[in-house]
């Protein structure tokens, strides 16, 4: 059985937008995330499906991140809990 290759998300922030619902703010650290991946921290239950992959910037700070919302619409207390500041995201696509 090969090794594979995980893909890494760093969580720095959470964020609410009213209509668009509750994301994960933080910076891809190793791989690729695409919309019908699932994500969780280390493997871990709860997995969620991402629906949206975003990019937020403040171009006069120089500053980017990236954005991940999800199928599952979670509220941004349950995404506080589950994928807290600091935490790691692997992600695995949701076809297995």
């Amino acid at each position: 059985m090969g090794a594979t290759a995980k893909s890494l998300f760093e969580v720095t922030d959470h964020l609410e937008i009213s209509g668009r619902g509750a994301f994960v703010i933080g910076r891809i650290r190793d791989g690729v995330f695409r919309v019908g991946m699932q994500v969780s921290t280390g493997g871990e239950p709860p997995a969620l499906t991402i629906s949206r992959v975003e990019y937020l910037d403040r171009v006069a700070e120089r500053k980017f991140w990236n954005v991940l919302a999800f199928r599952e619409h979670p509220t941004l207390e349950f995404l506080k809990r589950v994928f807290p500041i600091g935490a790691l995201l692997e992600a695995r696509d949701g076809a297995s």
